[in-house]
């Protein structure tokens, strides 16, 4: 049975505002752990975002990266989010930001506000103008006038 988002939620919530919180802690964290492992898309998601920051535990990206993937495959936006942002930073794998625009397509169409504006932002300076026309291709003008409009991001 899986777990309402907003229990998730406010365990990270919770977790992440203790104080000291140590990775003597690892009560805790295993149980993330053994959820995680179960195929718990909530926990898969804290425990990318625990090795992230450094929260509990040694800051790993790679590992950020292996648990994020997991819960971002199985549908989890957030993660999906956090995946992109990842893969545009080269954090825990090499720089793509291919694969980061993907990640970020998929948690947009989910409703993920940060994600939509990350990929707003891809047009927003030359650096991402041409990492953008790489991804999508050139503008193209919107019937034959002289407006020009990237293709459809969803």
């Amino acid at each position: 049975m899986k777990k309402p988002f907003f229990l998730t939620l406010l365990a990270l919530c919770l977790f992440l505002a203790i104080p000291g919180m140590t990775a003597a802690d690892t009560a805790e964290i295993e149980k993330y752990q053994q959820a995680a492992e179960q195929g718990d898309a909530g926990a898969q998601f804290i425990l990318g975002l625990m090795y992230a920051t450094g929260q509990g535990v040694q800051k790993d990206y790679q590992q950020a990266v292996k648990w994020y993937r997991q819960a971002a495959e199985q549908g989890f936006a957030e993660a999906q989010s956090n995946l992109g942002v990842m893969y545009k930073n080269g954090q825990g794998v090499p720089q793509d930001y291919k694969e980061a625009i993907k990640w970020w397509e998929r948690a947009a169409g989910q409703g993920i506000a940060d994600a939509q504006f990350k990929l707003g932002m891809m047009n927003e300076t030359p650096e991402s103008e041409q990492q953008w026309l790489a991804f999508r291709g050139p503008k193209k003008p919107i019937n034959g006038s002289n407006i020009y409009a990237s293709p459809s991001i969803f």
